[in-house]
């Protein structure tokens, strides 16, 4: 959609700022053009969008910051359509972006047959946390990727442990794997796989598993469903968990009106899970022409 161009100081990382929630709402939800009219004042910019609606501007920004700004979200939108969309099709398959794990937040966590972490490092990142973050993720992640530009390639190869996978995001929007993770299953842990879920999703488990009855105190509640958890082996506690998050996929209807959208907006929408209401608004406004 574009070729690499000049363009005006700072633009690259002001138009990054559209794929931020609070950004997109305001442009979407309450017709807050001041970001795009800033933009707009680039020459280049505003001509190659006249006569242009939404729908295309959003991947033409999206091009723009894979060329000169790969940030976080780049990274994120690129893994949402390669395994997401493209390898399950939106099916049997939970995407999460910013999982808490214990002390650390995992950029992106799927759960389909078994838990995967993948970790972001961009070129505008510095691998300070890398290991206090995988020791968290290595306690309930069964599989675990650093995924990076070629910047971070080679002293990643020669620092992670031999069981974290590497893959390495090209400039043509394709993840390529350098190193395949193998499993970690030996090494999670049952209690930080239980606070990894939500109180209503263990509950809910309990209650159908051991027809478990809360008891008034919250706290005891917690505890008890604790107890019955690490009854399991990692084995079974592993299963339950993914099967769990599974719960948290998108809906059929969801899954078919997020299709429709560009692909340069799917890692934002499956972050922000808009109702269906929402994904209306957002579907007929993106039709709307920019100038």
């Amino acid at each position: 959609m574009t070729n690499s161009i000049m363009l005006s100081d700072n633009v690259p990382y002001k138009i990054s700022q559209f794929f931020r929630t609070s950004n997109f709402d305001s442009l979407i939800f309450k017709n807050d053009s001041s970001l795009l009219n800033e933009i707009l004042l680039d020459t280049k910019i505003k001509k190659d969008l006249k006569g242009k609606n939404f729908f295309y501007a959003f991947d033409y920004f999206f091009n723009i910051i894979n060329q000169h700004y790969k940030n976080e979200y780049v990274f994120k939108n690129i893994i949402a359509n390669r395994l997401i969309k493209g390898r399950h099709k939106l099916a049997n398959v939970a995407y999460m972006n910013e999982f808490h794990v214990l002390n650390s937040i995992c950029d992106v966590a799927i759960f389909n047959g078994t838990s995967t972490a993948y970790e972001i490092k961009t070129g505008l990142d510095n691998l300070d946390r890398i290991s206090s973050q995988l020791t968290d993720y290595k306690k309930v992640f069964e599989k675990i990727f650093i995924v990076c530009d070629d910047s971070k390639i080679k002293i990643l190869e020669q620092t992670l442990d031999k069981d974290v996978g590497i893959i390495r995001l090209t400039h043509r929007k394709q993840m390529s794997t350098i190193r395949e993770a193998s499993s970690n299953i030996e090494n999670l842990s049952i209690s930080a796989l239980f606070k990894s879920l939500r109180n209503s999703e263990i509950l809910d488990y309990m209650k159908k598993k051991y027809d478990y009855i809360p008891d008034i105190s919250p706290k005891k509640t917690r505890n008890d469903c604790l107890n019955l958890f690490q009854k399991m082996d990692i084995i079974e506690a592993h299963n339950v968990f993914v099967n769990i998050l599974r719960k948290r996929e998108l809906k059929n209807e969801e899954k078919r009106s997020i299709e429709k959208l560009p692909f340069s907006l799917l890692a934002l929408m499956l972050n922000i899970r808009p109702s269906l209401r929402r994904l209306k608004i957002i579907s007929s406004r993106l039709e709307n022409q920019i100038l």
